[in-house]
């Protein structure tokens, strides 16, 4: 089964904040005010640098990401084919 899609989110997207500690239905205000605490908290954690992806396995709610991970479609496809072709090939030895 080739690689799940996701759509990269703005971090201001109500979407990406659908079901979380802003509630089911976070008022633009809310996103805004929460972001600016984000803001300040990323200075002491920068690691913690997530962005909202909105799954085709799960379009109701976006999971946040780590920048580390996130890649294009077209390069997770290949991925996903270099390391079934290899799989593969070691199951035929």
């Amino acid at each position: 089964m080739p690689p799940h899609k996701g759509v990269l989110l703005a971090e201001d997207d109500p979407r990406a904040w659908r079901g979380t500690v802003l509630g089911d239905d976070p008022t633009p205000e809310a996103i805004r005010a929460h972001l600016t605490w984000l803001a300040s908290e990323r200075k002491r954690y920068p690691s913690a640098l997530r962005y909202p992806v909105l799954w085709e396995f799960n379009p109701e709610r976006a999971l946040w990401e780590s920048a580390a991970y996130l890649v294009s479609y077209q390069e997770d496809v290949v991925k996903w084919q270099e390391a079934r072709k290899a799989t593969l090939e070691g199951a035929k030895k």
